[in-house]
């Protein structure tokens, strides 16, 4: 008898313990028993086909609920093939009141990371507005549940058709405020699928949407503000060519009315990454704009004025759009009346635009330019007023129509260092002849450069005294003035007057670029010391160090200059100064076709005879052919 009340007690707890665990165990607690309630009450509220997938769990800290894992929201066969929504996790929080009734009914909705379709279709109409209606209207006595979306993917579909557009990292409330209004809070940032996975300025909207119902069109009232963001982002989103704008910009607005036509009004602020100048001498341009959406026809309109922008009556600004979410065609007119150009170089500078600096400007840019997402039009006039002899830039015009430009201007002592900064791209791609390599002067005279699809010529006249500095040579050539003569991608450059090194000469020079050899000149030197040529070729001639050729460590492969090269042309001296020995009117024709240079005609004194230069193994072989005289 006392052995068995000593295990009395124990297995009187024994008893509780798996009591307690079949209590717990038992369907009744387990949250899964309420899944089919759950899914049924969800295809009440949306009118869709739901269905679970996960798992069901209670949620007690935040109020009696469920979180549900893995719900996809079913979408109509006729207004699209995919599901209106995929909701990693669902969080439904119960109305308290209703559920001591026996009814199970929410009182907020929380999506984490759902993928939603908005879709609309020709002829059904959109998925989204029905859908809404029928959470106001199907129970006139239960309150329409709070709804809450965070980090979110909202994708737009038209006719079946998903566009390219899509939200991302989307936050939303939508809060009944009675039986046809919401109180709105939206964060999100737009973005594109053919772009790198990310999204191009965050935007925040808040207000309210009306849901009158009876066919009438939803109305909206809204704030929408997007962030201070990187000007290359937002513009991306529309125009890939727009990548290298280097600014800030934001913006805050004011959207009002039916959803076909709703009015905007707001404030646009461009902040330049340089705070150079801007056309109201600050470090921020804000432009006050309005305008019209039409959502269901795609379409949006804006203007920025005169009478809006009292502060810059010089400038005037049209955006018009349609296809927004869609695939978007937009176009944007700029009109310019004796706009100041130094404020507006500084501020074009500010957003990325290889300009000069804006001391070397004075004067004003009148007239009306358009981009558009099918090219670039429109005309503008740069007049300098004041004293014509100044220097620096007199008069420019550019037109544009389509892939064609033409592009002229006349100039006055402008530093080659600005110009080739205006125009680096013109430059590198079609210079003609030697122009690519200037590097210092002053230029005077008159230029026009014209574009046609992926061909550019330039054109004109002008006088400079430049320093060249060619590829291969030891030192820089200066030149007294010259006159360049352009036409149709030629150059030609009469008698002129030049040093390199210690040599002395007079040439001229011509370039015809569907020659075979372009580059064609002339030259005629007092003296011409052969050491001196020797020292200044010395970068050509000697392009690897004997250790590196002993060793083998050099690589010869010849760079892309000295294939490249192509010129042809004749040499006459009074004394050539050769290993020691002086002769008078020395002559020959030279022709250099990348690595290999022919000296022909070679006429030293009495002897005749010709020479090749074999430039292809980084170190030059001679042959010599004739009765060329010897050093000592």
């Amino acid at each position: 008898m006392d052995r068995l009340k000593r295990f009395r007690k124990p297995l009187l707890w024994l008893a509780v313990a798996v009591g307690l665990w079949q209590l717990y165990d038992a369907e009744f607690w387990q949250a899964n028993r309420f899944r089919e309630p759950i899914r049924a009450a969800l295809e009440r509220a949306l009118g869709r086909r739901v269905e679970v997938q996960g798992d069901l769990a209670y949620s007690i800290l935040k109020g009696p609920g469920f979180v549900v894992e893995k719900v996809i929201v079913h979408e109509e066969p006729a207004r699209g093939l995919e599901p209106l929504a995929y909701v990693t996790s669902l969080e439904a929080r119960l109305n308290l009141l209703r559920l001591l009734t026996g009814h199970v009914e929410f009182g907020t909705l929380r999506l984490d990371e759902p993928s939603v379709n908005l879709s609309r279709q020709t002829e059904t109409g959109a998925n989204l507005t029905p859908l809404i209606l029928r959470a106001l209207t199907s129970r006139s006595d239960a309150p329409m549940p709070d709804v809450q979306v965070r980090n979110g993917r909202v994708n737009f579909v038209f006719n079946r058709r998903k566009s390219v557009f899509y939200l991302t990292g989307v936050d939303l409330d939508l809060t009944p405020i009675d039986r046809t209004r919401f109180r709105v809070r939206f964060e999100g940032e737009p973005a594109r699928t053919d772009r790198r996975a990310l999204g191009f300025g965050r935007f925040q909207a808040n207000g309210n949407v009306r849901f009158p119902g009876g066919g009438t069109e939803a109305e909206m009232d809204l704030s929408v503000d997007l962030d201070r963001t990187s000007a290359a982002e937002v513009a991306t989103l529309f125009e890939r060519r727009a990548n290298n704008l280097t600014g800030r910009i934001s913006t805050e607005a004011r959207l009002r009315g039916p959803v076909s036509a709703v009015a905007i009004e707001g404030k646009l602020t461009l902040e330049p990454s340089r705070r150079d100048l801007n056309p109201l001498n600050n470090t921020a341009l804000p432009l006050a704009y309005r305008g019209r959406l039409d959502l269901r026809k795609q379409t949006l309109n804006l203007d920025s004025l005169p009478a809006d922008n009292p502060q810059l009556p010089a400038l005037s600004l049209r955006f018009r759009s349609s296809e927004i979410l869609r695939d978007p065609r937009w176009a944007t007119l700029f009109t310019l009346h004796q706009q100041e150009i130094q404020p507006l170089v500084g501020f074009m500078r500010g957003f990325g635009y290889q300009l000069p600096e804006p001391a070397r400007f004075a004067g004003t840019v009148s007239g009306t330019f358009g981009l558009s997402s099918a090219g670039y039009h429109g005309m503008a006039v740069y007049e300098r007023p004041g004293d014509p002899n100044g220097p620096a830039v007199s008069s420019a015009n550019v037109v544009v129509d389509g892939q064609k430009v033409v592009f002229e201007t006349s100039f006055r002592d402008l530093r080659i260092e600005d110009f080739r900064s205006s125009f680096a791209s013109l430059f590198g791609d079609w210079a003609p002849g030697f122009l690519s390599d200037i590097s210092k002067g002053d230029l005077t005279g008159n230029l026009r450069f014209d574009l046609k699809g992926e061909q550019g010529s330039w054109s004109g006249n002008f006088r400079a005294t430049p320093q060249l500095n060619l590829a291969g040579f030891a030192s820089p050539i200066q030149t007294e003035a010259l006159t360049v003569d352009l036409a149709a991608g030629r150059m030609t450059v009469p008698q002129f007057r030049g040093k390199a090194g210690t040599l002395e000469f007079d040439a001229s020079y011509r370039y015809e670029p569907d020659a075979e050899i372009p580059h064609l000149f002339s030259l005629s030197l007092p003296v011409l010391d052969v050491a001196e040529v020797q020292r200044l070729f010395a970068p050509t001639l000697n392009r690897q160090n004997a250790v590196a050729r002993t060793l083998g460590l050099a690589s010869t492969d010849s760079p892309e200059w000295l294939r490249q090269r192509r010129a042809e042309g004749t040499i006459r001296t009074g004394t050539l100064i050769w290993q020691g020995k002086r002769y008078p009117n020395a002559r020959a024709r030279v022709r250099w076709q990348g690595e290999s240079v022919e000296f022909d005609s070679i006429e030293i004194g009495p002897g005749r005879g010709s020479m090749r230069v074999n430039l292809r193994e980084g170190a030059p072989v001679y042959e010599v052919l004739g009765n060329l005289p010897r050093g000592d």
